[in-house]
């Protein structure tokens, strides 16, 4: 669901829904269609900016379609440009520039308002969308708002979505600046000491009738990390958190390293002792079953283990700053490998 290539070129995929496309044909394939998987596939192999991604996405959005969703959501970034491209249906999409002290936030719909075809600078959108929206009965003011004509309305006005939008800018609210403490903090959120705050009767704020970030149902949070003013291969990396993000760690895997922990590197559809996301998912249903008794003591223990790891991680990079490249791939990947080692010891350890 997300990369970074060796330009520092980060991307991600968040799906949203069309106007006008019934349930029963909203993940139809169209026939020589892009997947959204497709879509980061080509953005990390092709693009060595954000602005060239995003460009690089409305053009084969618009030649070939997009498949398998009825409309879907892209972000690419560097480490000096976001962008946000937005894919409906029938080759229909608009890309906007994300400000330098901004920070934007999908959530399952829509947020490109007034856009213009064609388009340059911040923004860009798909010729023939406003004649597209009239063909379609659909709402066509000027400046046409991509958000408000191509979103389905249901979607576009679900608080499923909209509760999300609210709690994580009203965290960010006043932040001047948001690093990867921060990104770890919000992927987290559960609404918690606000009004969308709902637990069960056992203090769980899982399968409630909120939708919150954290979710008993996910499979792996990331974060993307583009940084300058070092080789790419130490520069570039995803910071990597399996199955829930409520009970597990995020452990770091720069672009460069020549091995994967084995835990991390194996994956299949049953239950695998050696496999990082089966032992992290483990984790998380057996606090979903207990929580008053289990969340404060494995949330507390990993927030040490990130705190620790992003402590040697600065020291390991201090060291290597004068080192020569290979010597420093070497390093990273030894303290990758250690540290997502060390995160399965301290999981087997709550697991007992």
């Amino acid at each position: 669901t997300s990369g970074i290539n060796e330009h520092g070129v980060a991307v991600a995929n968040n799906m949203a829904m069309m106007r006008g496309v019934p349930e029963a044909r909203m993940y139809e394939v169209i026939p020589g269609g892009i997947i959204w998987t497709e879509f980061l596939q080509l953005v990390l192999e092709r693009a060595t900016s954000a602005r060239q991604g995003a460009t690089l996405v409305g053009e084969f959005g618009g030649r070939h379609r997009l498949s398998c969703d009825s409309g879907t959501m892209i972000a690419i970034a560097d480490p000096d440009e976001a962008w946000w491209v937005e894919l409906a249906r029938d080759g229909l999409w608009a890309a906007e520039r994300v400000g330098d002290d901004e920070v934007s936030v999908r959530a399952n719909c829509y947020r490109i308002g007034a856009c213009q075809e064609g388009g340059a600078g911040s923004a860009m959108a798909s010729p023939g969308l406003a004649a597209h929206a009239a063909s379609r009965g659909w709402p066509t003011d000027s400046p046409l708002s991509f958000a408000d004509t191509f979103g389905d309305p249901a979607n576009q006005s679900d608080r499923y979505n909209l509760d999300r939008h609210a709690v994580l800018e009203e965290r960010l609210r006043g932040r001047k600046k948001v690093g990867v403490p921060d990104l770890m903090e919000l992927l987290r959120e559960v609404f918690e000491g606000t009004p969308l705050h709902r637990t069960r009767p056992d203090g769980s704020p899982f399968r409630t009738e909120v939708r919150t970030v954290a979710r008993m149902n996910t499979e792996a949070c990331t974060i993307l990390e583009p940084r300058r003013g070092m080789p790419p291969e130490l520069a570039h990396r995803m910071w990597c958190c399996l199955s829930t993000s409520l009970t597990g760690t995020f452990v770091p895997f720069h672009l460069g390293i020549a091995s994967v922990e084995s835990h991390y590197a194996t994956a299949g559809g049953r239950y695998d002792s050696g496999s990082a996301y089966w032992l992290f998912t483990e984790l998380a249903k057996l606090v979903d079953g207990r929580y008053r008794a289990c969340a404060d003591v494995v949330r507390s223990r990993w927030a040490s283990f990130e705190g620790e790891t992003l402590a040697a991680l600065a020291a390991v990079e201090d060291r290597l700053a004068g080192a020569g490249l290979a010597e420093a791939v070497e390093a990273a990947t030894a303290f990758d490998g250690r540290r997502a080692a060390e995160a399965i010891q301290v999981l087997q350890e709550l697991l007992v």
